[in-house]
């Protein structure tokens, strides 16, 4: 039943539908202004807003109600975006089409859970909205859904989370990956410095400048380059990544192995136990630094240089376990002083794993092992006349010093000229002092004699090697010529013997593929360690040789190894091999190496060539490169001659070293040489060792 009032007001309905309908017609037709019939048409009954001809209009956008609207109806083109009553609507959300995300002014927005599917909202027009000039906000299609968008900020599935429109610079950019939020700042002028809040949670990187950053009470400049900082919630660290990553804190280098802890730092010089993490805590005055070790073989290594010293050469700290304190005595007329402290472990205990700390000062580095010994190498790689004057403290965390006895606690001290000597633990020291003391220290001599001599003839002959070859040697004299390395030059003597190669070419090739890293982060620290086949070498397919090896004759049949675990290669899975230790390691590299030597000589008998005429060292040269690239590899660059090719090659460096087969066998023909020309294996050492084979 119609009720009278029902039927009073259709007349003026229909009347007001007649004058709509004309003033549309005058205003195409005339070009009369939209606002003549906007401000005659400001109320809207419910049948208005099922009017198609009412949606035509643009000034309808602007004074109607948007929750009334039929969004099937609304043009789009003409909505007014500027409009807060808008972005109270979760309908229109859900109708906004995706073409139109771009025009949300979203700083009007107050809910953003009325938004259903967070993909869809412009990230740049976001962070711009909300104040950041000039900023963006990008990711790849997988990462959109990672996101969630607030009146207060951005945050990732993972927990990172930005303010918006908080303190974050002119043109910064907020970038979405998988693990959480990246940012950095595209473009600076001058000396950048920068305020980020406090409460936020991401990655910064500073690329190629140095940066000064306010982030809570820490205030530091950073450089590093292409890698990461760690922000998160008011603390700072230095991520955890699967390769090295190097970053510069005022004006402290960290270079972080890959897979080691996160090192969280701090920027009042003091300890910080609480933390329970690897840490580095810098004094703002840049005279006392403390660095904390997570307890495992992963660490981080830190350099020094001004002004938290005045180096005379490189002083640099690797930090795996315990706490290392560097002070600046300066001020007190003193040398610097390194207290290196730890909870020694029991040497006698079965299955203990023993690693190192280790200080290099100038060529000196001593190394303090997790049972509180400490060892002196004199590296003679590296290329420092000079050292600094420092004193060094090893002690227990009672303060009970490691070197010396209970009766008679020392402590080890640096002059500026690669020397080093003991003096009594609670000694004062000026660098005049550490000159006296370590002029008359003779313990070391004899092998700083012999590493100095073979570093001269080294440096001497390197540079005819490399005008002969076009390719410099590989600095590998250190790692041959000290009793620490018996071991070593032993496997290589007794593989070298077993697979008719000689000690030279063996020696080169193995350092080539790796043998050196072994060494360094393995050997010294455990001489019996496990080798596994796709570590070192470049074996990872010996598993799969390792029986036709046997049968033609290479290998020995009672060679014996431990089945690995699955591991992936060019996009295949294959089985590793564990060996029992270096000299089994080595066995399987020089009979894998002699086959390639045999199949090389075979495929030069067939094309025709006399191979008692070739040289030994394109026979080094393809068997190296059979080895490397592989026999296809090989035969192809081989077809057209024997020759060893012109040029040095290209270094190509992927995680797996230089991919160029042509510049990797130059270099092992170049440090073969060298090994000849420095009859390393003629010294001393290798008497004793040579007798050893023998038996």
């Amino acid at each position: 039943m119609v009720t009278l009032e029902a039927r009073l007001a259709e007349p003026k309905k229909r009347f007001r539908h007649f004058l709509f309908s004309s003033l549309m017609l005058l205003s195409l037709t005339f070009g009369l202004p939209n606002i003549v019939y906007a401000q005659m048409y400001d109320e809207y009954t419910v049948e208005d807003y099922q009017n198609p001809d009412v949606y035509e209009n643009p000034a309808f956008y602007q004074t109607s109600d948007p929750s009334q609207w039929s969004y099937d109806l609304v043009d789009w083109y003409k909505v007014d975006f500027n409009r807060k009553e808008l972005y109270l609507q979760q309908a229109f959300f859900d109708n906004l089409p995706d073409n139109q995300w771009s025009a949300v002014s979203y700083k009007l927005i107050d809910d953003y859970t009325l938004i259903q599917d967070h993909r869809k909202i412009d990230g740049d027009k976001y962070v711009r909205d909300l104040g950041c000039r000039e900023c963006d906000l990008t990711f790849r299609e997988p990462e959109k859904g990672l996101i969630t968008y607030s009146k207060q900020g951005i945050r990732h599935a993972t927990g990172d989370h930005v303010s918006s429109p908080g303190t974050y610079p002119l043109a910064t950019s907020f970038y979405v990956t998988d693990r959480g939020i990246n940012v950095k700042v595209e473009r600076t002028e001058g000396f950048p410095s920068f305020i980020f809040p406090a409460g936020d949670a991401f990655y910064y990187n500073s690329d190629l400048r140095s940066d000064r950053i306010t982030y809570g009470t820490a205030q530091f400049t950073v450089r590093n380059g292409y890698d990461w900082l760690r922000f998160i919630d008011g603390k700072i660290f230095i991520p955890k990544e699967d390769y090295q990553q190097g970053t510069r804190i005022d004006e402290i280098y960290i270079l972080t192995d890959a897979d080691s802890s996160a090192i969280q730092l701090f920027f009042d010089g003091n300890t910080h136990p609480e933390c329970g993490c690897a840490y580095v805590s810098m004094s703002p005055d840049k005279r006392r630094l403390v660095s904390a070790g997570s307890g495992d073989r992963k660490g981080y290594t830190l350099t020094l240089r001004d002004p938290w010293l005045t180096t005379q050469a490189t002083l640099s700290i690797k930090q795996r376990f315990g706490t290392t304190t560097f002070q600046n005595r300066k001020e007190q007329g003193l040398i610097p002083s390194i207290t290196m402290e730890l909870d020694p472990v029991d040497a006698e205990k079965e299955g203990q794993v023993f690693f190192s700390n280790e200080i290099v000062n100038g060529k000196v580095k001593i190394r303090v092992y997790t049972d509180g010994s400490v060892r002196q190498v004199i590296d003679t790689r590296i290329e420092e006349p000079n050292s600094n004057p420092l004193v060094l403290n090893v002690q227990n965390t009672k303060g009970e010093s490691l070197i010396g006895t209970a009766a008679n606690p020392l402590r080890l001290i640096f002059d500026d000229q690669n020397r080093i000597a003991t003096i009594g633990y609670s000694e004062t020291v000026t660098g005049e002092q550490a000159r006296v003391y370590s002029t008359i220290a003779g313990d070391v001599a004899p092998i700083a004699g012999r590493a100095l001599e073979a570093s001269k003839r080294r440096e001497e002959l390197k540079q005819n090697i490399q005008q002969k070859y076009g390719v410099a040697p590989m600095h590998m004299m250190g790692w041959v010529d000290d009793k620490r390395e018996v071991g070593i030059v032993r496997s290589l003597l007794f593989a070298s013997r077993a697979s008719g190669l000689s000690p030279e070419f063996v020696t080169a090739a193995a350092f080539q593929e790796g043998l050196n890293v072994f060494i360094e982060k393995e050997y010294y620290q455990n001489p019996n360690v496990k080798l596994y086949s796709d570590a070192v070498l470049g074996l990872m397919h010996f598993p799969e040789e390792a029986d036709n090896l046997k049968r033609k004759g290479f290998l020995r049949r009672d060679f014996q190894g431990e089945k690995g675990y699955l591991s992936e290669y060019s996009s295949k899975y294959y089985y590793t091999q564990y060996f029992s230790n270096v000299q089994e390691a080595l066995e399987a590299f020089t009979a894998t190496l002699a086959e390639r030597k045999a199949d090389f000589l075979t495929y030069a008998r067939n094309k025709g060539y006399d191979v008692g005429r070739l040289s030994e060292d394109q026979i080094n040269y393809w068997t190296y490169t059979s080895f490397n690239c592989g026999k296809s590899c090989m035969r192809e660059r081989a077809k057209e001659s024997l020759d060893i090719p012109v040029g040095a090659g290209t270094i190509q460096m992927t995680h797996v070293g230089n991919i160029d087969p042509h510049w990797n066998a130059k270099r092992v023909l170049a440090t073969t040489d060298l090994i000849k020309q420095a009859r390393l294996y003629e010294r001393a050492i290798s008497e004793e060792i040579v007798q050893i084979a023998e038996r």
